[in-house]
């Protein structure tokens, strides 16, 4: 480990800050009444006109997402509650949401929604505050940038998003709030946690303000020296915040904002072993095929947002800066060379992706009301430009070497109408036009160019009745598409082109009392041209193409939340999904069609609460068996807990004691296997916790 950390030193970190200014911003967005009653989180605010549980949005609030489609909220005291310590194990509890990983860790994982398999990296978009974290290469979100502690709410959005959100929000979209910072004298909280295999982690934060400016700096530490032997984290993370809320007169609100963070982490890579291991005594799980693999990464972000609003429009606009640097190593084995000692053969295996991005969203919100019903329209325009390079076997001389400019831009429009009370109707379409320039391989003696422009087309059209007796049907078509990614062109057919499919959605929603909810729906997901990694025919070259076939994903989910009072909440939920090829009868790799989750959570005393979440992930095909040939790797299921302790220490200090244990019943299992080679997941493991503000 010592070598390969000397070997992929981080580099220096550009820490420009780029300021934007202008626009205009908002008010009275209906919001889905689905969003704001799925966990009992989000505000309950009755309108008046329409009968349905609104939120009335100012310049001051993040707004909700704003659907037909159902959406789950995932609210702050649910993550307290939660016997999670990362943002994936969070998310692997909800239906449907199954996470694919590598190490255990929030690094390298993956959170697939609705059986997209292995593709699930780039058919599922992670927003956070409104911008995207995925990449575009396939390294996908890295959700290890976020912790639990900075988040306000996770809306995990199910078959829509792609009128909004954009390009990849196939299977739906995971869009993440975190804390505003509040004004006021200055206020501290600090967290500490120590854990099984070298675990430990530290974070403090500091926010205040005067009059209408807040602002927050936080800094965090964690890692660990992982379950395998080489699956060692070590990350830290530095993010700021600046806000502006003044009352301009005339009914006008400002908000505006400047936001940085830098996260800057190293890791292993202890690679794949056999699947005789997940049968074998722990040692052998826990050991590594490389001693030598991993990375590092830099990953910086800079942000600024202005927008004012007032009762009845919103104008916005919002500009990201990103830039990544990854040097890594994979594959290697050091070799035995006189006078060519190992440092030596780092530098010269050393592989490196970095990549620069910049994103500028502008969004005009206009509401009214008809006969008393609200109705409104958002026009939208975003512009993105990425820049990427990718070197192998060497940074100053690589033997292979991509670079590639994307560009793109987008124009859209998404309605909610109210025709009648109680009644919603979401109607959208966006225009998505990708221009990749510049793109040049080297690849030994090949130099190659390659231009490419696509235009794409994604659109909406969904419905809502909220009648008496707590009843709400709904339903829902959308039209989503892919682009490839700068990776994918890099090892592509000539014919490789964007995939485009169509979801239905029907459910019903049951609330007979507000002790209850039952949720419950059906989907069709069909997808033409589906991007993947692998051969057509067993013994073909394997490239990035699109599938000969259509893919089909049809399933059912089913949410059961049942809080009686204060004190005890309980919820069930559960999920199948039929992930098909069209005419074959074969299953999409690395799929469960059934997954169920469970969660209690008990008030013991006025100061002690206890927390249990289990789930279970049915059988599934290994990721390189498209004939469904291979025996399918076994179900497993994973159960955490947690007691957590709040003392009472006055108005000005707040205390909370958590011991956790997480894969409480050591069960063996891996959630990715390649070629009947996995990657084993960690056993069990303890964590105790300490949180303090004051």
């Amino acid at each position: 480990m010592g070598a390969r950390r000397a070997g992929t030193a981080g580099g220096h970190v550009d820490w420009r800050l780029t300021l934007l200014a202008g626009a205009l911003a908002t008010a009275g967005v209906p919001s889905s009444a689905w969003a704001q009653s799925a966990v009992g989180g989000a505000a309950d605010a009755a309108n008046a006109g329409t009968g349905l549980p609104a939120i009335t949005v100012t310049g001051r609030k993040t707004p909700p997402i704003s659907t037909t489609n159902p959406v789950k909220v995932i609210t702050a005291d649910d993550i307290a509650r939660a016997p999670a310590s990362s943002v994936t194990e969070l998310l692997a509890t909800q239906a449907n949401l199954t996470v694919h990983s590598y190490y255990g860790s929030d690094k390298k994982s993956t959170v697939d929604m609705r059986g997209m398999g292995d593709t699930a990296t780039s058919n599922l978009l992670v927003m956070v505050d409104s911008e995207q974290l995925n990449e575009m290469d396939l390294s996908g979100a890295d959700l290890s940038t976020l912790s639990l502690a900075q988040i306000e709410r996770i809306e995990v959005l199910r078959g829509g998003g792609a009128v909004r959100f954009g390009p990849g929000a196939v299977a739906g979209v995971i869009h993440i709030t975190t804390r505003r910072p509040q004004a006021g004298p200055p206020q501290g909280k600090m967290s500490f946690t120590l854990g099984s295999y070298g675990t430990r982690a530290a974070q403090a934060s500091v926010e205040g303000g005067v009059g209408d400016l807040a602002a927050r700096l936080q800094v965090s530490h964690n890692g660990s020296n992982g379950y395998r032997a080489n699956s060692d984290y070590w990350g830290n993370k530095v993010s700021g915040e600046l806000r502006l809320t003044p009352a301009l007169g005339g009914g006008f609100l400002l908000d505006a904002y400047l936001r940085t963070a830098l996260s800057r982490d190293r890791y292993g890579m202890p690679g794949p072993l056999a699947i005789g291991v997940l049968k074998g005594v722990s040692s052998q799980r826990r050991r590594a095929a490389s001693l030598y693999d991993g990375g590092e990464t830099d990953d910086t972000r800079h942000g600024a947002g202005l927008s004012i609003s007032n009762e009845w429009s919103r104008f916005a606009v919002a500009f990201t800066h990103r830039e990544r640097r990854n040097p890594y190593l994979i594959g290697f084995e050091p070799l035995n060379f006189p006078g060519y000692d190992v440092a030596e053969q780092i530098r010269d295996q050393l592989h490196e992706i970095r990549s620069e991005r910049d994103w500028v969203q502008l969004t005009q919100t206009f509401t009214a009301k008809w006969r008393g019903l609200p109705q409104s329209v958002m026009f939208g325009m975003e512009s993105s430009e990425g820049r990427y390079r990718r070197a192998e076997s060497g940074l100053e001389e690589p033997t292979r070497e991509m670079t590639g400019q994307a560009r793109t831009r987008a124009r859209y429009v998404d309605v909610h109408l109210s025709p009648l009370q109680g009644m919603q109707v979401h109607a959208g379409v966006r225009m998505d036009i990708m221009r990749v320039g510049e793109q040049r391989y080297q690849f030994g003696s090949l130099d190659a160019e390659d231009k490419r422009r696509w235009s794409q087309r994604s659109s909406e059209l969904g419905w809502r009745w909220r009648l008496p007796m707590g009843l709400e049907p709904f339903a829902s078509i959308s039209r989503h598409t892919r682009l490839p990614n700068l990776d994918e062109l890099a090892k592509a057919t000539p014919d490789l082109r964007p995939q485009h499919g169509r979801t239905r959605e029907i459910g019903l929603r049951f609330e007979p009392s507000p002790q209850w909810t039952l949720a419950v729906s059906a989907f069709d997901m069909r997808i033409d041209d589906e991007i993947y990694y692998g051969p057509i025919e067993a013994g073909d070259d394997s490239y990035n193409r699109n599938y000969p076939w259509q893919t089909r994903r049809r399933g059912r989910e089913l949410d059961v939340i049942w809080a009686p009072d204060s004190r005890v909440k309980l919820q069930l939920q559960w999920a199948y999904v039929k992930p098909t090829f069209a005419g074959l009868d074969s299953d999409v790799p690395l799929v469960a069609r059934r997954t169920v989750s469970g969660a209690a959570w008990l008030r013991l005393m006025p100061e002690l609460s206890w927390s249990v979440s289990a789930r279970v992930v049915g059988r599934r095909y290994d990721g390189n068996d498209w004939a469904n040939a291979l025996p399918r790797l076994d179900a497993y299921r994973v159960v955490d807990t947690q007691l957590r302790w709040e003392p009472r220490l006055g108005p000005a200090h707040e205390l909370s004691l958590t011991l956790g244990i997480q894969n409480l019943l050591d069960e063996v299992y891996t959630t990715k296997a390649y070629s009947q080679t996995v990657y084993p997941m960690p056993g069990r493991r303890y964590f105790l916790s300490m949180q303090w503000a004051m």
